[in-house]
């Protein structure tokens, strides 16, 4: 990695890699976000279908045409129309994001690239910052979505609760329940009892950081007997 000197200390320009992980984050919020706001009925089916065919459009790859007779004969199963669309629009921009990136390469291998590789596509501008603005507007603080939200953070907040304070506490003083929960740990996230309190608890946020929603809502909810 090239060093960036700085008054405040050693630092470095950002590692190549991290454009690409910055992309796939980009692309899958907003345009996952965008699907899961139709399946959850806060965007309309036609809002969500024009704009990411507007996004396929730009690829040159696809027939266009052919990608609309295939989401059509779907239509009978709209959410299945739309996540034939995702995957295409999704496509299209992982598309154009290896074509900036090979474009950029020099200036991104230097430490010189400033912008975000979604950020280099101009034809793509308009229709992903109306996606944001419609996600901020309709999505993000819909009641429903704040609920969920809401929920997403008890259920980590609970997990983190139970498991870290379950690992940190010496264990000649752990009760009952606390060596129970420590049972719960996959093999591959248990630690020795030497190891310092800061690697037990990245072993525990390292099992809990890899759920999926519903593993951790199940988990919770066993923790605090709301299901057996």
């Amino acid at each position: 990695m090239i060093s960036d000197n700085t008054v405040s200390g050693i630092s470095y320009k950002r590692h190549p890699f991290v454009y690409l992980v910055e992309a796939a984050d980009d692309i899958s919020y907003n345009i996952v976000d965008f699907e899961d706001a139709h399946r959850l009925g806060i965007l309309s089916y036609e809002e969500v279908r024009n704009t990411f065919l507007e996004i396929i459009s730009k690829n040159e790859k696809d027939d266009l045409k052919w990608v609309v007779g295939q989401a059509d004969i779907l239509k009978c199963d709209p959410n299945e129309s739309i996540a034939y669309l995702r995957a295409k629009a999704i496509n299209t921009l992982i598309y154009k994001c290896s074509e900036v990136f090979w474009k950029k390469r020099k200036s991104i291998l230097k430490g010189e690239y400033k912008k975000s590789l979604i950020e280099d596509i101009p034809e793509l501008q308009e229709v992903m910052k109306r996606i944001e603005k419609r996600s901020i507007e309709k999505i993000y603080n819909s009641r429903r979505v704040v609920k969920l939200e809401i929920a997403g953070f008890r259920i980590m907040s609970g997990l983190v609760e139970d498991f870290v304070t379950s690992a940190i506490t010496p264990e000649s003083k752990r009760d009952k329940e606390q060596k129970k929960i420590l049972e719960l740990l996959p093999k591959q996230f248990e630690f020795a009892e030497s190891s310092s309190a800061y690697e037990k608890v990245m072993h525990i946020i390292d099992f809990i950081s890899g759920m999926t929603d519903v593993f951790a809502l199940k988990l919770y909810r066993n923790l605090r007997g709301i299901e057996l």
